[in-house]
């Protein structure tokens, strides 16, 4: 069952690398897991970190980093939502930390 890990972020640089961490942990294969990053027209570094994450090679289904030009969550959401393939969609905030098993467990439940 491919799922889908969707995050949006407005300048957010300090606390993506842990929250990367954590998706790189998941014990569910990563070839079914799709990540989406959407990015809210960040000043920081923010939309920089998700294009590295999406280079670096864990073996995901896919990494898409999307770019809202609405500043708001509603319109960042819908494009996350518009960009995910998943049988199963998993909401993530930028500032969580995330146990290893979410994606897995979420497929169980």
């Amino acid at each position: 069952m491919l799922v889908s890990l969707c995050m949006i972020a407005y300048n957010e640089a300090d606390v993506l690398n842990s929250l990367f961490r954590d998706f790189s942990l998941q014990d569910y294969p990563h070839s079914l897991i799709e990540v989406v990053l959407v990015d809210s027209m960040s000043t920081d570094s923010t939309k920089e970190l998700m294009d590295k994450f999406k280079e670096t090679d864990f073996g995901f289904y896919n990494v898409e980093v999307v770019q809202c030009a609405k500043k708001n969550q509603a319109s960042s959401w819908n494009a996350a939502l518009m960009t995910a393939h998943g049988d199963v969609i998993i909401r993530v905030d930028a500032h969580a930390r995330i146990p290893k098993n979410i994606v897995s467990r979420n497929v169980f439940n």
